[in-house]
């Protein structure tokens, strides 16, 4: 179970919602901008910010989400509790986040969706990693790839975990 733990957290908080969490803190680590959050508005609203960070630095991806995707766009969309739904995408070039975007890009490797509640569970909690793979199990986050490659990467990876 650790094992499977240990796979599936250093798998999906690379590439799931908390991945722009992950990039603030590798740039909080270098002594710029602090950027903590409490709620998802927050993180929508410094998402300019965090964007421009990205550009002043080379943040890489860990080598096994880099095994889904080196590059392309992970778009992510959140339901929020008043009806609406709120995007963003981020960007990667050889396995290094070159940019995070409000919206929707023209073309999608994987899809991530979620609500609102689920994102500020995330956020506030203690662990982040633990919350978002129990999340995850719960259904609370749904992971897509789009096109035949991405699906076969995405099969093959649930499967190791599955037997990790």
């Amino acid at each position: 179970m650790a094992m499977k733990k240990e796979i599936v957290i250093t798998l999906f908080i690379s590439i799931l919602l908390i991945l722009p969490v992950f990039v603030a803190e590798e740039i909080n680590s270098t002594g710029s901008t602090d950027f903590t959050y409490t709620s998802v508005d927050e993180f929508f609203n410094d998402i300019p910010a965090i964007n421009e960070e990205l550009q002043l630095q080379e943040v890489f991806i860990p080598d096994s989400a880099g095994y889904l995707i080196k590059n392309g766009n992970i778009f992510v969309a959140v339901a929020m509790s008043d009806g609406s739904t709120r995007e963003f995408y981020i960007t990667l070039e050889d396995k290094r986040l070159i940019g995070i975007s409000t919206g929707k890009p023209e073309e999608i490797e994987y899809t991530i969706s979620t609500s609102e509640d689920t994102c500020n569970e995330i956020i506030s909690s203690e662990n982040p990693a633990d919350a978002i793979l129990s999340n995850y199990d719960n259904g609370n986050i749904k992971l897509k790839a789009v096109g035949i490659g991405n699906k076969i990467k995405l099969f093959f990876a649930k499967i190791f975990i599955g037997f990790s």
